[in-house]
């Protein structure tokens, strides 16, 4: 629909970056934290009484995982775009009818 309304490809793109930036993030920063509280609870649960696990996250582990969210993001960004490249305007106008 935006290639209809004489979009050009960069602001498509941009648009389409702007919004999994906006979700990827904060959706990151917001589940670090419980991320780390759900590890803790994991580990104590394989607890027994002879053996003790520590469910201490370590900053490279959090900075690895946050690396590869946005690697996938950044690969979903490739995706969509590329598919709405793709797209018709054509087809895109066509009724359903």
């Amino acid at each position: 629909m935006m290639k209809i309304q004489g979009i050009y490809q960069h602001e498509i793109w941009y648009q389409i970056f702007m919004e999994n930036f906006l979700l990827t993030v904060p959706g990151m920063l917001l589940g670090i934290y419980p991320g780390m509280v759900l590890t803790d609870v994991i580990i104590r649960s394989c607890e027994s009484e002879t053996e003790r696990y520590y469910g201490i996250v370590p900053l490279q582990t959090i900075a690895f995982s946050c690396a590869v969210t946005l690697v996938f993001s950044l690969l979903i960004q490739f995706l969509i775009t590329r598919k709405i490249r793709k797209m018709s305007a054509v087809k895109i106008l066509q009724s359903p009818e």
